[in-house]
């Protein structure tokens, strides 16, 4: 049994354990008793019971994000701002899958509903492909000294859906009614 589990507690147990279900003393001395703590209670005891199966280990989360494929992406290449803060922490060839990841925020700017493409562009080809996140990014956040927990992105991108060849990496991002793109410097993409 994990430490910290209640799987050996009764949900019944549970409330009691941790004191929310109990008797309210009411005015005038007349103990009632609270039907509606009751419930609540019982629904955070079973909330805490299934969060031990909910968590967030990072081999899971990987493996979650192999099922999620990056989608190609059908809109024009905007022109370049260079207005972005951002950095390419890893670009792996993973067999069928390129696996590039970092964070990215427009300057000046929070991260919160922002949203990000990563664009790939050769002599002759440009892709333009839609990332995720797998988890926040605080230590952006610490740095910048302005919430950027949303700032990172993932992106898995199916061999089969580009051509063999060199790209430079660039990232945009679309936040309110702004769109800004950037190259990042230096950083290109062969396989």
């Amino acid at each position: 049994m994990v430490k910290g589990s209640f799987e050996h507690l009764s949900t019944r147990d549970t409330v009691f354990k941790f004191g929310f279900y109990k008797r309210i003393k009411r005015m005038k001395g007349h103990v009632y008793e609270e039907r509606l703590l009751s419930v609540i209670a019982l629904i955070f005891a079973m909330v805490l019971m299934f969060i031990p199966t909910m968590g967030c280990d990072k081999g899971k989360t990987e493996k979650a994000a192999e099922q999620r494929i990056s989608q190609l992406q059908n809109f024009a290449l905007p022109q370049a701002t260079n207005d972005l803060d951002l950095a390419v922490e890893g670009a792996e060839d993973k067999g069928s899958i390129i696996e590039v990841s970092g964070w990215a925020a427009i300057k000046n700017q929070d991260s919160i509903h922002a949203s990000k493409y990563l664009v790939l562009q050769s002599q002759s080809k440009t892709y333009i492909f839609d990332t995720f996140s797998l988890w926040k990014r605080p230590d952006v956040t610490q740095v910048f000294k302005m919430n950027r927990d949303d700032s990172g992105f993932n992106v898995l991108i199916p061999k089969d859906k580009i051509e063999r060849g060199e790209y430079r990496l660039g990232l945009i991002i679309k936040k309110d009614k702004m769109t800004s793109f950037q190259y990042y410097p230096g950083k290109t993409l062969k396989f």
